[in-house]
């Protein structure tokens, strides 16, 4: 607000005039005599909402008990991690993490008025992301003109979460690498939405595993990218692909632009070679290998040993049994274990362990 002048205007015998400046109305001598000011507040104008969630495909299939999970505990006010489990989401690679992801943001939009921010966090790569670095898109998305270039870490923490105190935002986390990157990031005051292959808790997240599609999703998923397939094939390919949404998407997109190519003999070479034959060579992102391969080459070489010894198993198994294979106690066969299924490369569920079909096929490729 401008201050007001230390002194009053001398009155006048005029009838009245009207003048603005400095954010000020001016109202010169009246009936009641003497001057006034009536101070005024330009309106604000208003940021733009900050909106980068990118859209889901078109064909998203399936997920329906996972994505009413979320959206509840969004609109509850909860967090939520998606790992291959959810709010945070983790699981395996290919398993469609980041996909659910977009697409409970987009459902969930209207609920937060002040942002809905996509943020990857890079988390596979070699160097992942730095917290500070997400800070910094986020301060720069509500102060663009903010000169960060001086700022320390403290300073940047300080201001991002000045900057998100009181909106009513929403954050998706996508590609975690461990609960070390978002433990700073959480601390702001607003939704999360958090994904990532290692499966972790932090800071209240809701934690939901995300498995496999249900045998029918993984078929009409099918049927969307390619409509000639039959319902022996649709069977046939679901099972192949381990009902895995990266598996499903490739093998149908491959078929549904090549209406040329059989279906028959499609499966047929699937059936000897699933990991060579389930890739795009013109789209590096629809290539179960190089997915499988971002995890498995982030374990240490006596763990990936460990790992691909375990491909003998052709069903479930129990620690006892991979203490065996592994020449190992069994206090160490189970911390191995546990490890594994923290990375998603291993599945976990009435006391037994078990590959993932293609998980076991690649495993076995491996030297």
């Amino acid at each position: 607000m401008p201050p007001m002048n230390d002194q009053p205007n001398t009155p006048t015998n005029q009838s009245g005039g009207i003048n603005m400046s400095g954010g000020q109305m001016h109202v010169d001598g009246d009936a009641v005599g003497g001057s006034k000011y009536v101070i005024y507040q330009a309106a604000r104008q208003a940021h733009p909402r900050t909106f980068t969630i990118p859209a889901p495909p078109r064909d998203f299939t399936g997920r329906t008990q996972e994505i009413d999970e979320l959206v509840k505990l969004l609109t509850e006010g909860k967090r939520a991690a998606i790992s291959g489990t959810i709010s945070s989401l983790t699981g395996m690679g290919g398993v469609g993490k980041s996909t659910l992801a977009s697409y409970v943001a987009l459902q969930v939009a209207a609920e937060f008025p002040d942002a809905a921010m996509w943020i990857d966090l890079q988390g596979m790569n070699d160097n992942p992301l730095a917290p500070t670095e997400a800070m910094r898109q986020v301060i720069l998305a509500f102060n663009p003109l903010e000169d960060l270039r001086k700022a320390t870490d403290d300073e940047l923490a300080q201001m991002y979460r000045a900057v998100l105190h009181g909106k009513r935002a929403l954050i998706v986390l996508d590609n975690a690498h461990d609960a070390k990157q978002v433990r700073e990031l959480l601390k702001a005051e607003c939704a999360f939405i958090v994904t990532s292959r290692r499966q972790f808790v932090e800071q209240g997240l809701v934690l939901i595993r995300l498995d496999v599609l249900q045998e029918n999703d993984a078929r009409e998923l099918l049927k969307k990218l390619c409509a000639r397939l039959t319902e022996q094939e649709l069977a046939q390919l679901t099972e192949l692909c381990g009902k895995l949404p990266l598996a499903l998407r490739i093998a149908g997109s491959h078929l549904g632009t090549r209406p040329n190519e059989s279906a028959a003999r499609y499966i047929e070479k699937l059936e000897q070679q699933r990991i060579e034959l389930l890739s795009e060579a013109n789209d590096e992102t629809l290539n179960v290998e190089a997915a499988f391969a971002l995890s498995y080459d982030r374990l240490d070489p006596e763990t990936q040993r460990r790992w691909r010894f375990l491909a003998v198993f052709p069903a479930p198994f129990d620690a006892n049994a991979a203490a065996y294979i592994w020449k190992t106690e069994l206090d160490q066969a189970e911390k191995s274990l546990g490890d594994l299924v923290r990375e998603s490369l291993v599945e976990f569920s009435d006391g037994r362990f078990r590959l993932h079909d293609l998980l076991r096929d690649f495993a076995r490729g491996r030297k």
